[in-house]
């Protein structure tokens, strides 16, 4: 795709909690490569929107348009089967789009997702009960068969994938191996940009007590982040109510096993150290 225009060239496609909010702050650092405000525009999580058309999402990447490469990062997009059809929807806009995928050692991910969930104040089970029994928890932790719905409409290699490990270990090597997948000069560089995890928990009535105040004009961005954060809108969360035991976390890891081979199979290369003992 040639610069001047301002489709999307390239999308990090997950999965979430395994590093993109990292890796699409290292892709704005290069010179050639244009990354969306905000990271995550979500659009094709949803079937299009007569309010939402394909010109709004293109809006987002117009200052782009000079550059080699332009994307966004939704981790929604690898979410099946809680949701579906993505892949279509992309491969509708642009077929050509380049894909990355940041993956992470799957019982990790469930916990870290159930841990946003739960300070986001969407999530108030116990975490045992949420990650043994959902499959929204367990689902984007089955690398394989994400890659599997992608598959369906790109080829292998228009897809990318990195282990969050060594993008915590050696970020210029993943920065470098990205450059080499998008074919663009690897002038950028690494960045720490993890979100920040509060030891907070959004209570269930913070929600209901903002679409009041909404309702009556009364919240500005700035008054609701004080609200959240206020004892009326937050209260402390323990460790133990976003941790598992050494016993469940093996059990899991049984769990993801097959998918985990899958993988492997896949990519051709080792992921040994996310397997049970």
């Amino acid at each position: 795709m040639s610069p001047g225009e301002s489709k999307p060239t390239f999308l990090v496609i997950g999965a979430g909690k395994a590093g993109t909010t990292t890796l699409h702050a290292m892709l704005g650092t290069l010179s050639s490569v244009f990354t969306s405000v905000p990271k995550e525009i979500q659009y094709f999580s949803h079937p299009e929107n007569p309010d939402f058309p394909l010109e709004w999402y293109f809006d987002h990447f117009r200052g782009g348009q000079e550059s080699r490469h332009r994307g966004e990062s939704s981790p929604t997009y690898s979410m099946f089967p809680t949701i579906r059809s993505v892949p279509d929807r992309i491969h509708a806009m642009n077929p050509d789009v380049r894909l990355l995928y940041m993956v992470r050692e799957p019982v990790s991910r469930m916990v870290s997702a159930y841990a946003h969930n739960r300070r986001s104040g969407y999530e108030t089970r116990p975490i045992e009960s949420a990650i043994t029994t959902d499959v929204a928890y367990q689902a984007p932790s089955m690398y394989a068969l994400q890659l599997s719905e992608y598959l369906r409409r790109f080829s292998i290699d228009q897809i990318h994938v990195e282990d969050l490990r060594d993008l915590s270990e050696n970020p210029r090597g993943v920065l470098d191996r990205v450059c080499d997948f998008l074919e663009v000069d690897p002038d950028g560089h690494p960045v720490d940009a993890q979100n920040p995890t509060p030891r907070l928990a959004v209570r269930p009535s913070y929600r209901p007590l903002l679409r009041g105040f909404r309702a009556r004009g009364l919240a500005n961005r700035r008054w609701q982040r004080a609200l959240q954060r206020s004892p009326i809108g937050s209260r402390p969360l323990s460790r133990a109510e976003t941790s598992i035991d050494d016993d469940l976390r093996e059990d899991l890891r049984r769990v993801f096993a097959h998918d985990i081979a899958a993988l492997e199979e896949l990519l051709g290369r080792s992921f040994a150290h996310w397997r049970a003992d």
